[in-house]
C-alpha cells in the first residue's frame, strides 16, 4: 500500500531510545514501499505523548490513505508481517488491547501501535481525542482521552464499563503481536516490542538489541540502504542530543560498516 505512512517523534531527552524506533520503521517501510516519518522535535505545549494526536491528523491532511504510529519505546521485531493486510472495509482505526493484572476482567486499549485510515470519521476521533483537555496530565495522556471516547469509564474512574457503539463499530483490534508489551503480553513471535513502563535502562539495553537483530536478520533489503537510514536518523539527533547520549547509535552505525565491508569483499 503505497499511501501508508510510519511515523513515530521523540525528543531529545529520549533520542538515544527512540532513535532505534525510527531506524526499524526505516527498514520496514523499505521492505513494504511505505514511507516513513520519523521525528525528533521539542516537546511543545502539550506533554510529548500527545503529539501523536497532531502528527496522525497533519500526516492525514498530507495526503496519506493510512498512517501507522509506533511510540519511540517501541521497535520493530519482523519485516515479514504486513500491516496494511489488517485494513478491513468499515474500520478505520486499528489498535491492541491488553489484559492487565491492574484490571483483571477488563481489557486496556493501547495506543502505543495504532493505525488509521483516512476517513471524516477518523479526523472526527481525533479531534474529539484532542479536545479532552481534562487528560493532558493523566498518567495515561491522550491514551486517557482515547479511553474515555471508546466509553471505557471503568478503567479510568468509577464510571460504569459503557463502550460507545458509534464509536466501537469503527474499530478493529488487533493480534497481541503488533503492540506486544514484555511482562504483559503472551506474544512468542511479536511484531512490534512495545517498552511501554519499562525503565529508561531496560530501554536502552534492550531497544539496540532488537533494532541490530532486526537489521542482520532481513535479506532481500540493501544493506547501504540500511545503513544510510540509520545515518540519517544520527546526522537528525547529533544536533539537539549530547554526544555522550548517541553513543548506542554510534555503535550500531559502526556495526553496520562492518557488515558491509564484509559484503563487499
Amino acid at each position: 500500500m503505497a499511501g501508508l505512512c510510519l511515523a513515530t517523534s521523540y525528543t531529545p531527552d529520549f533520542a538515544d531510545i527512540g532513535a532505534f524506533a525510527a531506524a526499524s520503521l526505516h527498514l520496514y517501510g523499505a521492505r513494504h514501499g511505505h514511507s516513513v516519518h520519523a521525528e525528533c522535535r521539542p516537546a511543545g505545549e502539550r506533554p510529548p505523548a500527545w503529539r501523536k494526536i497532531e502528527l496522525l491528523r497533519s500526516l492525514l491532511d498530507r495526503g496519506h490513505e493510512a498512517v501507522l504510529w509506533v511510540d519511540a519505546d517501541a521497535v520493530m521485531l519482523r519485516t515479514d508481517a504486513y500491516i496494511a493486510a489488517e485494513l478491513r472495509p468499515g474500520k478505520d482505526l486499528y489498535l491492541v488491547q491488553h489484559r492487565t493484572p491492574q484490571f483483571p476482567g477488563q481489557q486496556v486499549p493501547n495506543t502505543g501501535v495504532m493505525l488509521v485510515r483516512d476517513s471524516e470519521w477518523t479526523r472526527g476521533l481525533l479531534a474529539r481525542i484532542w479536545e479532552r483537555t481534562e487528560y493532558l496530565h493523566h498518567p495515561w495522556w491522550e491514551n486517557a482521552a482515547l479511553i474515555a471516547v471508546m466509553g471505557y469509564g471503568s478503567l479510568l474512574s468509577d464510571a460504569a464499563h459503557a463502550p460507545d457503539p458509534a464509536v466501537m463499530a469503527r474499530i478493529g483490534f488487533l493480534d497481541e503481536a503488533w503492540n506486544a508489551i514484555p511482562g504483559i503480553s503472551g506474544c512468542e513471535n511479536p511484531i512490534i516490542c512495545h517498552y511501554a513502563g519499562h525503565p529508561r535502562d531496560v530501554r536502552r539495553a534492550e531497544m539496540p538489541r532488537h533494532a541490530a537483530s532486526i537489521f542482520s536478520a532481513s535479506p532481500g533489503i540493501d544493506h547501504a540502504e540500511r545503513l544510510a537510514r540509520l545515518e540519517r536518523d544520527l546526522a537528525a539527533i547529533r544536533g539537539p542530543t549530547s554526544w555522550r547520549l548517541t553513543a548506542p547509535l554510534r555503535a550500531l552505525a559502526e556495526g553496520q560498516r562492518r557488515l558491509m565491508r564484509r559484503f563487499r569483499r
